[in-house]
């Protein structure tokens, strides 16, 4: 299991398991004040994923789902614990669990098997075959193959649509786009001027399904061709493009990101790849300024971002309500009076002891109220996860 996500910000934090599962909270995951000690424990045996939350404050959310006590399914693809969000990660074991992220590219382990079979393509010769879903985001790949092999020279992308055409160097690494079969890349004057300099590696990439073969002409029977997975099967990769996006919108980079926008991100399917991605948090973090509000969250997400389908999980509304019986101060007051002591009290409840005292500090249950000694007070606060709602929405 890996965190992608704390607080404001991507991260990349494999978490060992303990035996067959993993418990989140401060003790194990530091970092993010808004969990439990202990949090929530995951558990995977026989094929099914077991969610139990041992009681938070915050609440534990599984596909934007709250878990209320305990969950199973067989699938999942994020969990939200406090300001921080999960994912399962399947990788090829000889994968480095590493993240490369610049203002270029971002490449993780889920991309490893595409780099190696690069890596191989670009033994037999130099022109190389990628193909992938639409938006998969080849040119990270490309990039980080032109790194490994310590090419002389520079990496560009051009489109074989561009006018004019662009001058090439004498040596670097040549990525084309443009079409979708291979063919009409031959008859274009950039490809022929690249396939003609014996300096430049020139990679050209066209959209295939995951399932779909790729059927090479006579003069590319003998070049390698590297699949692309999908970008939705790279969850460890989604967080950064997010916060990508939001560094790159020409007005308001300065928005802050709430953890519900890479949640809902983790969410949608991104028929289109990367570019989906990128314009959908654009106009999420527009939405947020004409809400007037400083962060932008997984709810100013168009419902259609990503293209999601009849199946589609909807976006995060942003508002985490924790459980209703925890929300009401008196109940809380009473268990306090009833039982004695803290311990005794959190049982009652069935949280930690380490919840019940945020729940009494955020109803500001007083000393003499937690002996049961009366006390005036016409004011209750009660706690909302998230403060900043627009209850218009």
């Amino acid at each position: 299991m890996l965190r992608v996500w704390c607080g404001q910000a991507p991260q990349f934090q494999p978490i060992r398991p303990q035996g067959n599962g993993w418990v989140l909270g401060r003790d194990t995951v530091d970092g993010d004040s808004r969990m439990s000690r202990r949090h929530c424990e995951v558990k995977l045996a026989g094929g099914r994923w077991t969610f139990t939350d041992l009681g938070s404050a915050n609440g534990s959310y599984v596909d934007a789902r709250a878990i209320g006590g305990t969950l199973q399914v067989q699938a999942w693809r994020v969990l939200l614990v406090g300001r921080s969000l999960f994912v399962p990660l399947v990788v090829d074991a000889r994968a480095p669990l590493r993240m490369r992220h610049t203002d270029e590219d971002i490449i993780g382990p889920s991309l490893h098997a595409a780099l190696e079979q690069a890596m191989l393509a670009a033994a037999q010769g130099r022109v190389i075959v990628f193909a992938g879903p639409p938006g998969c985001g080849v040119e990270p790949l490309v990039f980080e193959l032109h790194r490994e092999l310590g090419e002389v020279g520079k990496c560009i992308v051009v489109d074989v649509h561009d006018d004019p055409a662009p001058s090439l160097p004498a040596t670097g690494t040549l990525l084309v786009l443009g079409y979708a079969e291979l063919e009409p890349f031959l008859a274009a004057p950039v490809v022929r001027a690249a396939l003609a300099n014996p300096g430049l590696r020139v990679c050209l990439a066209v959209t295939r399904a995951p399932d779909e073969a790729c059927e090479l002409p006579p003069a590319l029977a003998q070049v390698g061709v590297v699949r692309v997975p999908r970008f939705e099967a790279r969850p460890e990769e989604v967080p950064w493009w997010v916060r990508q996006a939001v560094r790159t919108h020409p007005e308001l980079a300065g928005l802050e990101i709430d953890v519900t926008l890479p949640e809902a991100c983790l969410l949608r399917p991104w028929a289109h790849g990367v570019p989906d991605l990128i314009g959908a948090v654009h106009e999420a973090m527009e939405a947020a300024r004409r809400a007037g509000r400083p962060r932008v969250m997984g709810r100013h997400l168009s419902e259609w971002a990503g293209s999601p389908g009849s199946d589609a999980v909807p976006p995060p509304r942003g508002r985490r309500e924790p459980p209703s019986h925890l929300r009401e101060r008196d109940l809380v007051s009473a268990m306090l009076v009833t039982h004695g002591d803290r311990e005794a009290a959190a049982r009652a409840l069935g949280i930690s002891v380490e919840a019940l005292e945020q729940w009494v500090r955020r109803h500001r249950i007083s000393e003499a109220e937690e002996a049961g000694v009366s006390e005036a007070d016409d004011s209750i606060d009660l706690f909302e996860v998230v403060e900043d709602v627009d209850e218009t929405v």
